[in-house]
């Protein structure tokens, strides 16, 4: 689906202007009553989800606050089992295979080095 978001409403705005004063360029098509039951719809939405971010936005920005405050020691758990797993802890592997799958594009075990092809530097 298409979205009117701020760079499109512009162009909205300048089609709609466009097609008022020149219908005859107007697709065949286009069924303009229906267009313009459309447009004022939508500004109607758009109004109440401008209200609605005044409410939102700050409940989204405590999630996030609180998410971050959560993620940061979950990494540094992760971190710490990793570490344990590279040491062979009992029972840590375990756990990091569990949860390594989170980053499965980040490998966490170093390159092996190419070999030696017997030159010395």
């Amino acid at each position: 689906m298409l979205k009117l978001c701020e760079k499109t409403a512009g162009f909205e705005q300048k089609c709609a202007s466009y097609m008022a004063s020149r219908p005859d360029l107007i697709p065949n098509f286009v069924d303009v009553n229906m267009l313009g039951q459309d447009r004022a719809g939508w500004a109607d939405v758009a109004d109440i989800m401008h209200a609605l971010m005044d409410v939102y936005q700050p409940v989204d920005d405590t999630e996030m606050q609180l998410a971050h405050q959560i993620y940061l020691p979950d990494l540094s758990y992760y971190q710490t089992v990793a570490l344990a797993a590279k040491r062979n802890v009992p029972g840590a592997q375990v756990i990091y295979d569990d949860l390594k799958t989170r980053f499965p594009g980040h490998p966490h075990t170093p390159p092996t080095p190419p070999p030696n092809s017997g030159a010395k530097p």
